[in-house]
């Protein structure tokens, strides 16, 4: 069902218009997707990805990889309670014959606090981000907020947004 843009008098960009005033119906709002579970960048050095998402201010787990013959030591990362980051070597995503290549992934990552604190969060160990890709006004999932790029060590672009209150 489609309805004007009443909400926001904001858009991301002209070639958003459309996708950004289609509302969903309550029957297709209820097919039983809550959550993104995990998805996966490809890295060149998982060692080092996990340094500096660590220095981004997520936690960074791993697992011994379980049984069978996907069984692999495994890194990733907890984006809250229940949604998770994989970090995967070029090699495991050859042996699972995948075609993605180190620094080809984007994820946008909600921040709970101002935007501020983040800056300082940044700061503190030793990042900054992307040179004019913020912090700057913007609308994503949640509404409006403000973000901020930063590149990973293999060029993954990483989005940070915070939302007001």
């Amino acid at each position: 069902m489609r309805r004007p843009c009443s909400q926001s008098t904001q858009r991301p960009s002209a070639r958003y218009d459309e996708a950004w005033c289609r509302e969903t119906s309550d029957q297709e709002a209820t097919v039983g997707m809550s959550n993104v579970d995990h998805f996966e960048l490809v890295v060149t050095d998982v060692d080092q990805a996990a340094e500096f998402y660590r220095k981004l201010g997520l936690a960074v787990e791993t697992s011994d990889g379980g049984e069978g013959p996907n069984a692999r030591k495994r890194t990733f990362l907890r984006v809250g309670k229940d949604e998770q980051i994989n970090l995967m070597s070029p090699t495991d995503v050859n042996r699972l014959r995948r075609t993605a290549l180190p620094g080809g992934g984007h994820v946008c990552l909600a921040w709970d606090g101002s935007m501020d604190d983040y800056m300082e969060m940044l700061t503190k160990n030793g990042l900054k981000p992307t040179e004019g890709r913020g912090p700057s006004k913007a609308i994503a999932a949640r509404g409006d907020g403000t973000h901020l790029f930063i590149l990973d060590p293999d060029g993954n672009s990483i989005e940070v947004m915070a939302y007001p209150g």
